[in-house]
């Protein structure tokens, strides 16, 4: 039996360029290569948090941490999803992990079509890992260790998941851990509190009874500086009433008070000193 070659870690440079529409909510080119280098990023979740694991990477852009962290050796999960709600990001999302999964020449074991570019579909094939874990009521799966391995526990889907009028493929899943990184200003700047309070609500109750929400949340004053970026927005920004600096109260609060319910908050990442580039608090949120 030949050999499988080693597996390599797939490159963290930034995608070849392509055209994407002009930014409105928060989906720049390259925007969590220029904020801080994925890797980086990904220092702040304790390995046993999801390795073998089930994660969900809300607003992914164009994947960069997904991609870092369904090949990192020490913390990959068995199953990772990755969604945006820009189609042109999930589609720079795939060809990056197409790209790193031929530079390392690793094995897929689901079809192709994952990595194509192809028109966004209710019925993109969902990884083997995924697919055993949902099986509700059979016995425990036993994939072969590539289909556990990166690329094939990663999936790139376009969807938004704050959206209550879109079908949302992820909401029918269960998480261990769900990544929300510097998201949720524009979610509120697009669909007011409601939006936001509907995001926390979708991912605690997402979320296994172990399961970790890993929230950085942007600064009330990054929302001024989007206030007038069009009448949608200036008319959402004037009527927000739970400011960030609120949202730690809110999800700690018992759902019997009208919060969220998450049992307590641990800082991942404190306020790095004035001046840093990329300056922004990380917050654990458990389940039990």
């Amino acid at each position: 039996m030949a050999q499988r070659p080693i597996r390599s870690a797939p490159s963290t440079n930034p995608p070849a360029r392509s055209k994407v529409s002009k930014p409105t909510r928060g989906n720049y080119k390259q925007y969590r290569h220029r904020r801080s280098p994925p890797r980086d990023r990904l220092r702040v979740l304790q390995p046993e948090w999801t390795l073998a694991k089930r994660v969900l990477d809300l607003g992914c852009n164009d994947g960069a941490i997904a991609l870092a962290l369904a090949a990192d050796p020490d913390r990959a999960p068995r199953c990772l999803l990755a969604i945006d709600s820009d189609p042109e990001l999930v589609r720079r999302g795939r060809r990056a992990a197409r790209s790193a999964a031929q530079a390392a020449e690793v094995f897929l074991t689901h079809r192709q079509s994952v990595w194509v570019e192809t028109g966004e579909s209710t019925d993109t094939p969902v990884p083997l890992s995924c697919r055993l874990a949902a099986i509700e009521g059979s016995p425990p799966a036993r994939p072969g260790r590539q289909d556990l391995e990166f690329p094939n526990n990663l999936l790139f889907r376009c969807e938004d998941f704050a959206d209550p009028s879109a079908s949302c493929w992820a909401e029918s899943q269960t998480y261990d851990v769900i990544l929300c990184l510097s998201v949720t200003k524009w979610v509120h700047l697009y669909g007011g509190d409601d939006a936001i309070l509907r995001l926390f609500r979708n991912a605690y109750s997402r979320l296994s009874e172990s399961g970790i929400f890993v929230l950085e949340p942007q600064p009330w004053e990054s929302y001024k500086r989007k206030k007038s970026l069009n009448d949608q927005v200036a008319e959402h920004f004037r009527s927000i009433r739970l400011q960030p600096g609120q949202f730690q109260d809110i999800l700690l609060r018992p759902q019997s008070e009208g919060g969220i319910g998450f049992a307590r908050c641990v800082p991942l990442r404190q306020l790095a000193a004035k001046g840093t580039a990329f300056n922004r608090p990380v917050l654990g949120f458990f389940r039990t």
